[in-house]
């Protein structure tokens, strides 16, 4: 999510899109409360510990997997990139990606720092997926490592 709202600051900016800071208002509560579920898991005894996990699942899970992770960094970036890099007419490229996005939303590869950190946040979302796996599995069966 530190990633996330970096890029999408950035894109305002550079783009002089301020609506991409919507971002900010989802990004910054998940690292907060991202930030203090790790502290508390990480204490040696943990009471009542099927609804903190199951909360915790629901923060990585939606914000941080399905709506940064696959939408943002997998469908729009890489995505993005490879259809770009493809020779894709552009037309074709911006309609695959109207469906998600306002189209002056919808920028072609033009800043490597932009879709660098894009795709970053597909490539964090893959390791975030496994390390998902193994907390919540853990977590819900606790002898089995």
């Amino acid at each position: 999510m530190i990633t996330t709202s970096l890029h999408h600051v950035y894109g305002a900016y550079i783009y002089n899109t301020p609506e991409r800071l919507h971002v900010l208002a989802v990004s910054i509560p998940v690292i907060i409360i991202t930030y203090f579920f790790d502290r508390y898991f990480r204490k040696k005894t943990v009471p009542y510990k099927k609804v903190p996990t199951l909360l915790y699942a629901i923060v990585i899970f939606v914000p941080s997997l399905l709506l940064i992770g696959l939408l943002e960094g997998i469908y729009n970036h890489v995505l993005k990139n490879i259809l770009f890099f493809s020779n894709v007419p552009e037309d074709t490229i911006k309609k695959t990606f109207y469906s998600f996005y306002e189209p002056e939303l919808v920028e072609m590869p033009n800043d490597a720092i932009f879709e660098l950190t894009g795709i970053f946040q597909g490539i964090l979302a893959i390791a975030l997926a496994i390390q998902f796996v193994r907390f919540v599995s853990k977590q819900l069966h606790p002898g089995k490592d």
